[in-house]
């Protein structure tokens, strides 16, 4: 084998020049052959020959036909050849004889070839297909007409700067796409990558270096020495940082003309921990780019872990480096990983994000004071009530009170007005302009089984869901102060028939707060009297309102109905209000914007994307696994564990099936995610970035920060700002209903469990609108043909869809729902699919759990647990988003910085 005059390395592949220094080598003398082109394989001249193994004109099968030498290797020899069934150029690889003759490395070699031929990106060279023929086995790949940059650097020199971030950029791309498809390449190095004839660069020898693995069990490491990482010199496995420890390689020879062992010390061969850190760019070039120097120098760290995560982190810290625009502008659809890796730094200044802070304590200190006075009437707490309500009943029916029960809150039922038009116009210019706020009460129901709802998607008992329909079970009713309005019973087989009536009717005149002496028994309704065998009314003359009735009903002597009335109002009812009012144009916004098109459209795009086999499976594993595991939480937390157990809950003993329930939420959001997320992140993949990152555990990454700092800001300001406006309309007398609790409020002052039970809703809520608004987004991008468009009429369909056309002051509440949820669809498209779930999050949790700066009352624990949840967020979004900058940063801290700006 020659050896270089110059650097005394031995030549392994034919040519003018050394590959290793780029000396000038004397001419070999071509060996005669008595070969043919018809000659069998295994008769013609050696691979020591200029032609290799075989001559120009040589046919393989009756496919291919030779046409020259292009190199050979380590790896073996790679001939031109013509495919005469396509009539296309194509370039074929022969594997050392070794390889070939090894059963292991040709299955290892098939499965290299079935993984590397998936690569289709414009930087790659093609892998076709694996063949064999006359004996001789070999791989076809794309034919590449073009120069390699080694033999490019040698004759030119290093390029121009900007043609060098250029290459760069390409290379970075092409090894991106390959990793992305779990191909390593194991040789990157100057002479693997192609210029082709319109200067784009072509990385060539993908995933074949793999079957020198076993090379290392004959004591020699696998690869280049002069661009293996140091760990592969150790003997270790390579693995995608090896592979970036060879791009800086590449990179610094691109930008300094000179490989960068030339300019190292070599290490001790009996020391592979020695130190050899190669000269600082900068120090051999003038002029080259800061950031292109770091990214050398961390690609060539010597600890795998400190070196750049991936080539796609390589380009985002290149000049300009932007993968999402670059793929974009070559009509790709940019992949998960790439997004994930974006040169997206996402870190803002710590003033900027002290400014988000600020804006979320101002909001909920509004939402506070807003919502302070309504908590007011909340009386006695639950777990008072409650014991006064299973009093009561035990009192009232003579029995102890069933082992399940359910309890809540909720506001006193208005029953619609009697009144004539002609009355109701006459009395509307009497009535104040402004309703009073409905009563709050408190119930309480009872079963001797375990709780069965009609409703599938729910597990919490309500007040009327299921009916009773156990002997035994009762429901009791009573205001916030613990006076008995209603009760329900439905008596125990075989109960006796013995009547105490004097004494049931005493103990429930005093459960109603009334001294039996001093109320005056009045004829009960006609509907009581045929409703049992036994009834009884009296006026409870001490009442604020006069008319105010008891009403009583027993069978058989037990207590089976009790309603309190004022006038023919009933305070505490406990049947069902219907509302037979016709659907409105709301009501079907919602049902089209939030049903019809996500179900449809999601199915419809799920069942594309999975016949095309796209899709990031890793996120929409993680979209299903959370919604199933937050709704699992929400329906534990929801229901009485010490009565039920928790694996009664599982399996669906009880309530609604919650895990069936769960899975079924979570299935269909799968979908939805594998529906939607490959157009997004085709359309839109800068929204998909810091959620491509939380997928892949990197939570520490300043994006991620922002991103949830944004959306905490956003979401506490949103439901301020639309209290704010309603407490606006009611100071200047507009006619405005009075400020309410939300029920799901009611839900959670209940208990501690009930907290937790609508923090995990929340959190699920924000994954489920978050992805249906997406799906809404895109559907109409589907339509529109145009992003701006689609955000358009986005905003137009959610503003129609969630006002209130029953309101008097529509020509204020537009607008602000505009400004409101244009600001949303702002932080959707600017921050993305975390900052908009993290909005939907935070202001779900606005409006479901207590906001009081009365920290006397009973709610106040609530509330600050709730304060703790915020600070988490801000806490994690704050540190994380300013990345470790101080909040006051002296600018001559960074001396390279200090020389951009200066520069600039």
């Amino acid at each position: 084998m020659p050896v270089c005059p110059s650097c005394k390395r031995e030549i392994d592949t034919p040519g003018r020049f050394c590959p290793e220094c780029g000396a000038a080598l004397a001419a070999a003398p071509e060996r005669p052959t008595l070969s043919s082109p018809d000659t069998p394989p295994s008769s013609r001249a050696s691979s020591s020959s200029v032609h290799g193994r075989f001559e120009p004109g040589t046919r393989l099968g009756t496919r291919y036909r030779v046409v020259g030498l292009l190199g050979r290797g380590g790896m073996g020899e790679v001939y031109r050849a013509d495919d005469l069934e396509l009539s296309q150029s194509v370039a074929l690889k022969f594997l050392p004889e070794k390889v070939a003759r090894n059963a292991a490395d040709l299955a290892r070699l098939r499965q290299e070839v079935r993984i590397a031929r998936q690569i289709a990106h414009p930087n790659v060279c093609r892998t076709y297909d694996i063949a064999e023929a006359d004996g001789q086995v070999f791989v076809v790949m794309e034919y590449v007409d073009g120069e390699d940059l080694a033999s490019v650097l040698r004759r030119l020199g290093r390029p121009t700067p900007d043609k060098a971030i250029e290459i760069a950029r390409q290379l970075c791309l092409g090894l991106g796409a390959a990793h992305e498809n779990g191909v390593l390449h194991r040789d990157l190095k100057p002479a693997n990558i192609m210029i082709d004839g319109r200067g784009r660069v072509r990385i060539t020898d993908f995933g074949l270096a793999g079957t020198a693995e076993e090379l290392a069990a004959e004591g020699r490491a696998a690869g280049t020495p002069g661009y293996m990482a140091p760990e592969q010199l150790r003997g270790g496995a390579a693995s995608i940082q090896s592979d970036i420890f060879a791009l800086g390689l590449v990179l610094y020879e691109l930008f300094t003309g000179k490989r960068a062992t030339d300019v190292t010390p070599r290490p001790d061969s009996s020391r592979p921990d020695s130190d050899s850190s190669p000269r600082t760019p900068s120090s051999l070039v003038a002029g080259v780019d800061p950031a292109v120097e770091r990214v050398i120098l961390r690609c060539l760290e010597r600890d795998p872990a400190r070196r750049p995560q991936s080539a796609y982190a390589v380009f985002g810290a290149l000049p300009g480096g932007d993968p999402l625009a670059a793929a974009v502008a070559a009509g790709e659809t940019p992949s998960p990983e790439l997004v994930a890796n974006a040169g997206v730094e996402g870190s803002i200044r710590p003033l900027y994000a002290g400014l988000a802070v600020l804006v979320t304590v101002i909001s909920m200190l509004g939402i506070s004071a807003i919502q302070t006075p309504l908590f007011r009437g909340l009386g006695k707490p639950p777990s008072i009530l409650s014991v006064r309500a299973d009093e009561i009943l035990t009192r009232a029916t003579g029995h102890p009170a069933p082992r399940y029960s359910s309890d809540g809150i909720r506001y006193a039922p208005t029953a619609k007005d009697p009144m004539s038009r002609v009355d109701s116009l006459t009395a509307a210019k009497t009535k104040p302009r402004i309703k009073p706020e409905p009563a709050k009460q408190y119930w309480r129901r009872w079963s001797p089984s375990a709780f069965r709802m009609e409703e599938l998607w729910d597990s919490r008992p309500s007040l009327i869901d299921p009916p009773q329909v156990y002997p035994g079970s009762g429901i009791v009713l009573v205001d916030m102060e613990g006076r008995l309005l209603a009760l329900e019973a439905v008596p125990l087989s075989g109960a006796d028939s013995s009547e105490a009536r004097g004494v049931t009717w005493a103990v429930l005149l005093e459960a109603a707060g009334r001294e039996p002496s001093r109320v005056v028994a009045v004829p009960p309704p006609a509907a009581f009297v045929a409703y049992a065998d036994t009834v009884a009314a009296w006026r409870l003359s001490d009442s604020t309102a006069p008319e105010t009735t008891l009403v009583a009903a027993a069978i058989r002597g037990r207590v089976v109905r009790v309603e309190t009335f004022a006038g023919r109002t009933a305070l505490g009812r406990l049947a069902v209000v219907t509302n037979d009012s016709a659907p409105g144009i709301q009501d079907w916004f919602q049902v089209i914007l939030l049903l019809v098109i996500p179900l449809v459209g999601g199915i419809l795009l799920a069942r594309r994307n999975l016949r095309a086999k796209r899709g990031d499976i890793r996120g929409a594993l993680v979209v299903g696994i959370s919604i199933v595991i937050l709704f699992l939480l929400y329906h534990l937390f929801s229901t009485n564990l010490g009565e039920v157990g928790p694996f009664a809950i599982l399996v669906g003993m009880t309530a609604s099936a919650p895990l069936g329930h769960a899975l079924i939420r979570g299935v269909t959001m799968l979908l939805a995610y594998l529906a939607i997320e490959p157009y997004v992140r085709r359309l839109w993949p800068s929204v998909l970035v810091s959620w491509a990152r939380l997928v892949a555990g990197r939570l520490r990454d300043p994006i991620i920060g922002r991103d949830v700092l944004v959306g905490v800001a956003a979401g506490a300001a949103l439901p301020f700002v639309f209290m704010g406006a309603q407490s606006v309309e009611r100071a200047l007398g507009m006619p405005v209903d009075p400020g309410r609790l939300s029920s799901l409020l009611f839900d959670t002052v209940i208990s501690v469990p009930s907290v937790l039970a609508v923090v995990s809703l929340a959190l699920a809520l924000g994954i489920f609108r978050a992805t249906t608004f997406y799906t809404i987004l895109l559907i109409l991008r589907f339509v529109l043909r145009n992003n701006r468009l689609a955000a358009i009429a986005t905003l137009v369909l959610f503003v129609l869809a969630l006002t209130d056309y029953s309101s008097k002051s529509l020509w204020l509440d537009i607008p602000i729902s505009l400004l409101a949820w244009g600001a949303v669809l702002w932080v959707a498209l600017r921050f993305g699919y975390v900052s908009l779930a993290v909005v939907v999050i935070v202001s779900s949790l606005s409006d479901v759990l207590p906001w009081t700066l009365d920290f006397s009352s009973w709610v106040a624990p609530q509330t600050m647990f709730a304060w703790g949840i915020m600070a988490v967020l801000l806490g994690y979004g704050f540190l994380t988003a300013v990345g470790g900058k101080s909040l006051f940063s002296d600018p001559l801290s960074d001396p390279v910085a200090t020389g951009v700006r200066a520069r600039k």
